[in-house]
Order: C-alpha cells, then structure tokens, then sequence
C-alpha cells in the first residue's frame, strides 16, 4: 500500500519511491528540509533540502499549521538547494512545509 510507512519516517512508501526517491524501508533515508539561522539576515533563515530534475518544489510557511502562505518555488535541479527567507522564520511559531510534484 502507498501510504504505508514501512519504516516509521512518518512519510509514506509510495511518495518515497516514486516522489522523493528515498528508501521506504531505511528510516534514515527520508526527504526532509533543514533550517538555519541566516547570519546575514536579522530573523531570516535559510531552508536546504534536496531536489530531483523532474520535480518542483513549493515552501510555505505557517504560523497554526492550519492556514499555509507560499515563499516560492523552484524546479529540481538534482542539487542541494538553499533559499533564504526573511520575517519571523526563527520564531517558535513558523513552520515550514515543501510540496514536491512530479513531472511540473
């Protein structure tokens, strides 16, 4: 079933195998972006995560999980691709999601 989670990531087989192209079996091996301070930019972050060719990719952010604002997006390059943002992305209560589609 492809919405199982084989190995407990939290993120189903199918997105795994076809979307992200991640092992659904290997728990370490889950798409996922990073955030860090951006030292250049008071209350901004930098968001890094993988991209495929073939993919695009759409960050919002949120401060109730319930209502999602876009930032941007961008097309899979097959890079590690860093983005800044800027605002209260540092704030306990922003929260970052990525949609990735297929075939964009």
């Amino acid at each position: 079933d492809g919405e199982e989670d084989a190995d407990g990531d939290r993120q189903g087989n199918l997105a795994e195998f076809n979307l992200t192209q991640t092992d659904p079996l290997d728990p370490n091996s889950r798409f996922q972006i990073t955030i860090n301070s951006d030292p250049d930019v008071a209350h901004g972050a930098l968001l890094s995560f993988a991209t495929l060719p073939g993919r695009s990719y759409t960050i919002s952010r949120s401060s109730d999980l319930v209502t999602w604002t876009p930032l941007f997006s961008l097309p899979g390059s097959g890079q590690f691709e860093t983005r800044a943002v800027t605002g209260t992305a540092r704030d306990p209560s922003s929260f970052f999601r990525v949609e990735v589609v297929q075939g964009r």
